[in-house]
């Protein structure tokens, strides 16, 4: 009878032992599983985050040219921004940026935008060109081709009640470009006409609805040419603003 109770008490404590070595190991198991989920999900962000980067160009530029016919003169400016997480931050370069040759002059503009610009009397050209030291140590060079106006007219008098055509011999009107036609009367008070490409510069009709607020008498016409581009290049993205301000000429409006 003793002998019966001992191996049934030793039976039940080998069974107890095996059960909590089950638990044991099963609980193992499942704090590892637990702690490979992290493991696989940083994995999967940072696979994600390196897609961001290269499909993320590190460095923003914005250029702006914008070119005073009467006065010749040529005015310059350039941002550079640093992107990450889609945020721009405002950066200085290492070197200085330049134009045509010119180093630009640098403002800090109380921290909330930092650029380089210039301002010099050059005659008119088909192209300015950017220079400047990227992120990556390279220099670049960026071309921006000017928005021209050339040789504009109209014959005779501005007729609000009929309207006119304006001639030019210009290239036409791309759908990255604007053009405005500027009037100004003798009292200095404007009117505009905004005019957007596909368009042909060859020859512009003004309906007299365009016309109907100018004032009778003698009045400045300037046409200022606007063109508008997304830059795409491969250590650097931006954008790209030209603006061509004609010499105004003189055209009577009559009713």
């Amino acid at each position: 009878m003793l002998a019966r109770f001992i191996t049934f008490t030793f039976l039940s404590i080998c069974l107890l032992i095996a059960c909590q070595s089950e638990q044991t190991a099963s609980a193992e198991n499942n704090n590892s599983a637990a702690n490979a989920t992290p493991a696989s999900s940083d994995v999967k962000q940072e696979a994600a985050d390196e897609v961001y980067r290269k499909s993320t160009k590190p460095l923003f530029v914005r250029f702006l040219v914008r070119y005073l016919e009467r006065d010749k003169r040529l005015k310059s400016t350039v941002n550079f921004y640093q992107q990450a997480n889609g945020m721009r931050t405002p950066i200085k370069l290492e070197n200085d940026a330049k134009i045509e040759g010119r180093n630009m002059r640098f403002k800090n503009l109380n921290d909330q935008e930092l650029r380089y610009e210039d301002l010099y009397d050059v005659e008119i050209q088909d192209q300015y060109s950017f220079q400047f030291n990227a992120l990556d140590g390279q220099t670049h060079t960026y071309p921006v081709k000017m928005p021209i106006v050339k040789n504009f007219a109209i014959e005779g008098k501005l007729k609000k009640s009929e309207g006119g055509t304006i001639t030019t011999e210009s290239e036409a009107l791309t759908n990255r470009e604007m053009l405005i036609v500027m009037f100004t009367d003798s009292e200095r008070h404007t009117e505009n006409i905004s005019l957007f490409g596909p368009l042909d510069l060859s020859n512009i009709p003004l309906s007299a609805a365009q016309l109907k607020n100018l004032t009778v008498g003698r009045n400045e016409i300037r046409m200022v040419r606007k063109s508008s581009l997304q830059v795409k290049e491969k250590t650097y993205a931006g954008e790209c603003n030209a603006e061509y301000y004609s010499e105004p000429i003189i055209v009577e409006v009559v009713d």
